[in-house]
């Protein structure tokens, strides 16, 4: 899939607050708001209401591809404990 012109910025900023998340029992929380304004007051990247809304549809696509992979995941332990 090719990757958007002019989104390499977006990408960069969602890497560093992705790199900071926490996880629950191994699945990615969701980034909040809160964790958005200070990494934007903190490194001092002045965002504004369309990047937040991509920065949070990217971690909600990037959970659900998590999400798809742990489940895949989970599912072919359980499989492989089957057999033994």
């Amino acid at each position: 899939m090719a990757k958007p012109k002019g989104g390499d910025h977006l990408l960069s900023w969602f890497y560093q607050l992705s790199d900071t998340r926490s996880y629950s029992d191994g699945v990615p929380q969701p980034i909040t708001f809160t964790e958005i304004e200070a990494w934007s007051r903190l490194s001092r990247t002045r965002l504004k209401p369309h990047h937040i809304e991509a920065l949070t549809m990217l971690d909600a696509a990037y959970r659900s591809e998590m999400g798809e992979a742990i489940t895949y995941s989970n599912e072919r332990r359980r499989r492989e404990q089957g057999r033994k």
